[in-house]
């Protein structure tokens, strides 16, 4: 398999899928999957898939970035979704890569409790609880300056049931992963070949 992986991962690395903004997608991001010919072998990401952004998280990021004196830290935390959201959906391509299929669904086994059901898994969120221990979710706060156009704050759930206790994600931490993209390269990777 980690034969495999790595050719997805290059074949990423030299023609990534084509990005396109939306708006009104039903999370921050959205992979879909495309047919492609001749086995895994012939595979070229490019080709065989496309990505799209929320427009909203784009828009949001770039006014942070501009607006730096009321967005304090924002800038970041809107890296840091997004960087989660395409790895994220990347992992449905590369799902998409390994079972040949074009198919909307993630087999029912690759999931995360409580995600998924019995006929579709949830392949992102298994790979998240991999890398990140858990299940990071961003919640709006009322006082944030950004209003509406905020990133909200990102909290690390250790388990995605209902009742699970999150634990805020520090800044830290999103600035360690930001700075070093080597690092969290190697997270990526390991998470794949555990």
């Amino acid at each position: 398999m980690p034969y495999w992986i790595n050719k997805f991962l290059r074949s990423m690395r030299a023609d990534f899928p084509t990005v396109f903004l939306k708006e009104g997608l039903p999370g921050e991001a959205q992979a879909e999957r495309l047919a492609w010919e001749g086995g895994m072998g012939a595979y070229n990401a490019g080709p065989a898939g496309n990505m799209y952004l929320h427009s909203v998280l784009i828009d949001n990021m770039l006014y942070a970035r501009q607006n730096t004196d009321i967005a304090g830290s924002s800038y970041n935390l809107f890296k840091f979704q997004a960087g989660v959201s395409v790895a994220h959906e990347i992992v449905h391509l590369l799902t998409g890569f390994v079972t040949g299929s074009t198919q909307l669904y993630t087999p029912p086994k690759v999931t995360l409790e409580n995600w998924g059901n019995r006929l579709s898994g949830e392949a992102g969120r298994y790979w998240g609880n991999l890398l990140l221990g858990g299940v990071v979710e961003f919640y709006s706060s009322d006082n944030d300056p950004l209003g509406v156009r905020q990133a909200g704050t990102p909290y690390l759930f250790g388990t995605s049931r209902p009742d699970a206790i999150g634990h805020r994600v520090s800044m830290q931490y999103i600035a360690e992963m930001l700075d070093d993209g080597s690092r969290t390269l190697t997270l990526f990777l390991t998470a794949f070949h555990c």
